[in-house]
């Protein structure tokens, strides 16, 4: 008992209003500091009293908080302090507690509100932004958007903490966010200001000064001493003139000359979180330093940098998928996905079952789409369900075959934001669109996705999309193939640009087309065959020779005026080749592609004179932005037979890309 009397006089509490230590926290406030407004407020509530006791709390843990900052650690449990435990203070109230303990004590702080918001909890992050914003002591540094978005997600580290506690780093993240509006920028932007912080580290060791600023590394006599962190940082051996990281020493160059444009722009306009004496000599000096980036950068690392890039990209050899691993791949995810979707009629509530049924939808639309992951997993649930159709399509369908005239009519074709805010066709075959349809049914009936979370790929508990990289990845390894490490969305479409060249197609041909009946309709032809893994079959063909069989068969069904006859046998049909559910390569598939006698009209590269003659003659459609007509398309024709290879499709493409 006398132990436990001596240790419990030895915790003292530290007073934030006079810095001083007391034993009886609650008597020394009501007897010295009776007049402050939080002292005011807890004398207001009866003894005892849980109102009472939070407050006190509160103004214990933020004195606690003050020493803590001046180096000296006051854990709110002090049974068995430890050198070797890292002590971190809650975002919430302040309270330090060991870094082990800190995301159990967040679940029943005294402050915290009912949610934290959804999904995956960064409480070292929070903890971390609020030692870096105190030790500031800059109240425009908190009100930033990077402080929220950039961060509180942030892995925490040396790094990271270097990063919030420099102002200059912390505006060069804020500038960052002003030029992208997406939720997903918020990681690039942490991966740029990390690089800032470990240029500033390196920029510290090398001059011995562990207190100077990136502000301070912005003078032309240290610009030596930079050359010489960013080669660092690159890993560059000087024997081999060679970088480990190139691309990191010339991201550092750009880096800096942004934050030079940064820090001149908060000295023009006096701006508080910026200390300095004489600003016009300051800005004199930082002007020059970018002068001697302009002219000096590319000589002292760009050109070396750049060329140990394009060295490496020819030394390794591109390793496209394997073909079977690719079927094999796409057989076991519908296998997973069909498992989901039985479980998930049994029970709509089973979270997992969900989770697991978007995660193949997603890798499905990325393999059978070859499209960049960000293209897809970004889609959202109203790009989904828009229905982007143009009005007046009558030109185009009429110049499609009937069996691509059927394409367009079985597969869902969506818009969506891709890289740089460009427009990104997807594809959705049937079997893909029925997941879909249950996920967003699921979502619906159930509560366990939020409402506000907007993406189509979602993930549960969260207003986050689920990672289409992580889903593959995971999948691959599953799935038992011969080399699942090469299946990701970036070698798909490496192949798919490999097929592109065998079929004597051009990228224009794929990513130009205006009509969106006619896109669905061409496009869906490469997916089918990337799909059946065939592609090698039709090497010199283009799309127009690569027809779908079979193809009256199709066509008479799909134009029948017959209601008994046409609607339920052509569904049947193509419910029953579904691309995605009959994958065996031993099998034949009641769609298959099959080439056919040259048409006229075949898709060669335009020649300049072709361009001249057209764009000439169309002046002045392509002046008032009107995409001609079919008969002025055929009048040009029989005008020039320079122009005999072409249909009147590919003149009107022509014009109308002139002006898009």
């Amino acid at each position: 008992a006398t132990l436990h009397k001596l240790r419990w006089k030895k915790k003292k509490t530290y007073c934030k209003f006079c810095n001083e230590s007391v034993t009886n926290f609650e008597r020394h406030l009501q007897r010295n500091h009776a007049e402050c407004k939080e002292v005011i407020e807890f004398l207001s509530f009866p003894k005892r009293s849980q109102e009472r006791k939070t407050i006190i709390t509160l103004l214990r843990n933020s004195g606690h908080f003050d020493e803590f900052l001046r180096g000296n650690v006051l854990p709110v449990y002090r049974g068995n302090i430890s050198k070797s435990l890292e002590y971190y203070p809650c975002s919430h109230c302040k309270g330090v507690f060991a870094k082990t303990y800190l995301s159990r004590h967040t679940r029943k702080c005294v402050i915290k509100g009912i949610t934290d918001g959804l999904g995956r909890k960064k409480h070292l992050a929070k903890s971390q932004t609020l030692i870096a914003c105190s030790l500031q002591r800059n109240s425009n540094i908190q009100k930033l958007r990077v402080v929220e978005e950039v961060f509180n997600i942030m892995k925490v580290d040396e790094i990271s903490l270097v990063a919030k506690t420099d102002v200059l780093i912390a505006q060069f993240g804020e500038n960052y966010l002003k030029k992208h509006k997406r939720q997903q920028m918020a990681t690039v932007c942490s991966n740029k200001i990390r690089e800032l912080a470990r240029f500033l580290i390196q920029f510290r060791e090398i001059t011995n000064n562990s207190s100077c600023s990136l502000m301070d590394t912005l003078n032309p006599v240290f610009f030596d001493t930079v050359i010489e962190c960013a080669k660092k940082l690159g890993g560059y051996d000087p024997v081999t003139k060679m970088y480990r990281a190139p691309s990191l020493s010339t991201h550092i160059g750009t880096s800096l000359k942004q934050s030079s444009e940064i820090l001149i722009r908060l000295l023009l306009k006096e701006d508080a979180s910026v200390k300095c004496n004489d600003k016009e000599k300051k800005i004199k000096e930082i002007k020059r330093f970018k002068d001697l980036i302009n002219s000096q950068w590319t000589t002292e690392i760009a050109s070396l940098a750049i060329k140990n890039l394009n060295e490496k990209k020819w030394e390794k050899p591109t390793i496209l998928p394997l073909t079977r691993d690719i079927l094999k791949f796409k057989e076991f995810l519908i296998t997973v996905a069909n498992r989901s979707v039985a479980t998930l009629r049994e029970n709509s509530n089973n979270v997992k079952a969900f989770k697991e049924l978007v995660e193949a939808s997603l890798a499905l639309t990325v393999l059978y789409n070859r499209r960049r992951i960000g293209d897809v997993q970004y889609a959202t649930l109203q790009n989904y369900t828009s229905n982007f159709s143009t009005i007046n399509q009558e030109e185009c369908i009429s110049a499609l075959s009937e069996s691509e005239k059927v394409l367009t009519k079985h597969y869902k074709r969506i818009v969506t934001g891709g890289k740089g805010s460009r427009a990104v066709v997807i594809l959705f075959p049937i079997q893909i669109r029925e997941y879909i349809d249950l996920i967003i049914d699921t979502r619906n009936k159930t509560n366990y996705v939020p409402d506000k979370n907007p993406y189509l790929f979602c993930c549960p508990d969260s207003l986050k999309w689920v990672r289409a990289d992580t889903a593959i990845r995971k999948f691959a390894l599953k799935a038992k193939l011969e080399q699942p490490q090469h299946i990701s969305s970036n070698k798909l479409r490496k192949q798919i640009a490999t097929v592109m060249q065998i079929l004597n197609m051009n990228k224009e041909e794929t990513e130009q087309l205006p009509q969106d009946v006619y896109q669905t309709a061409k496009i869906s032809k490469l997916l089918i065959m990337m799909d059946k893994g065939t592609g090698k079959k039709y090497k010199g063909k283009s799309l127009d020779e690569i027809q779908i069989d079979p193809d009256t068969e199709l066509a008479e069904l799909g134009n029948s005026d017959s209601e008994d006859e046409a609607v339920p046998t052509t569904k049947d049909v193509l419910l029953e080749e579904n691309l995605l559910s009959n994958t065996s390569p031993r099998k034949e598939n009641n769609i298959a592609i099959e080439s056919t006698s040259k048409k006229s009209g075949g898709r060669g590269r335009w020649s300049a004179e072709q361009k001249s003659v057209v764009t000439q003659y169309f002046k002045g459609h392509i002046k008032s932005k009107k995409a001609p007509k079919k008969e002025e398309c055929e009048k040009l024709k029989k005008l020039h037979g320079l122009l005999k290879d072409k249909d009147w499709v590919q003149i009107k493409t022509l014009v109308y890309n002139s002006y898009r």
